[in-house]
């Protein structure tokens, strides 16, 4: 498994037990002497969500089951350091929390906020401590029960901004995707919570939800629970543009129904605009 961070002018790879960065820094306008590609660090398991802490440090997520989406055991939270700057971790990196949803899938982190989660396992929120020993602590968990049959597209995605107007509100969104390849979906998700008052509620897939989680510096609740888009397969992949606010989107397209590797429709990019997110749903 490789994963990337970029940072200035260097090109972090995390990578798989076999040390081998397979790619080269190329394209239409790159210049390839402009990065330095290291490993950063090996011997991890799907490390697929990573963040920069305020330090500089890296926080990554950690799979310790066999294979992905298979087995109980929680994941893990390491952080590497790396203090002369050479895009090599200076050691083995410290586990700061080891109760972690057992596949994670997406990290992320608003004010001293981290949110991670994995299909089909809740949305766990941690609040983080400062410099040097960055401690983790549980606040909540939200719950997302799936009706039976449904193991495709399960939420794997999120992005939190905070709240326009508010300095105590984050925007989480995360996503709901189609139950099958092909048809709509008609069933529902269920929402539970535990030490989150208000995260609760039903869910529709084929769509894009957000929910406004409410820090008083000790706990957590939540409100308006609203779904912002509809219409998509599996949009696993989301962004803020970092000046006009505008939400953007991908949405993975329909897979061939003869041969898998054949797609039947297009990946598509989309975006919502700043003044309308969280208004009237909006249909892709």
């Amino acid at each position: 498994m490789v994963c990337f961070c970029l940072a200035g002018s260097v090109l972090i790879a995390v990578v798989d037990a076999t040390g081998t960065v397979p790619f080269t820094v190329q394209g239409p306008g790159v210049n390839a002497s402009d990065f330095r590609v290291t490993t950063f660090a090996s011997g991890l398991s799907y490390p697929l969500g990573m963040l920069e802490l305020s330090d500089g440090s890296v926080l990554v997520t950690v799979d310790q089951n066999p294979s992905f989406f298979s087995g109980s055991l929680p994941g893990k939270l390491v952080r590497f350091t790396d203090t002369d700057g050479n895009g090599v971790a200076d050691d083995a990196g410290t586990i700061l929390y080891s109760n972690l949803v057992p596949a994670p899938t997406s990290l992320r982190m608003a004010g001293d906020l981290i949110f991670v989660t994995g299909p089909p396992y809740p949305i766990q929120v941690l609040r983080i401590g400062g410099p040097p020993s960055f401690s983790l602590t549980l606040l909540g968990r939200m719950i997302l029960t799936y009706p039976s049959g449904w193991t495709q597209h399960q939420h794997s995605e999120l992005r939190v901004r905070r709240t326009p107007g508010f300095t105590d509100r984050y925007d989480l969104f995360f996503q709901i995707g189609a139950k099958n390849n092909s048809t709509a979906t008609t069933q529902m998700v269920t929402l539970t919570n535990e030490n989150i008052p208000g995260a609760s509620g039903t869910l529709a897939g084929d769509a894009i939800q957000m929910i406004t989680i409410i820090d008083n510096g000790t706990a957590l609740s939540a409100s308006n629970l609203t779904q912002v888009a509809s219409g998509v397969r599996n949009p696993a992949g989301f962004a803020f543009h970092p000046t006009t606010g505008d939400f953007y989107f991908e949405d993975n397209g329909i897979d061939g129904l003869v041969d898998p590797n054949e797609p039947l429709s297009a990946d598509e990019l989309n975006f919502i605009s700043f003044a309308n997110i969280g208004g009237v749903t909006e249909f892709f």
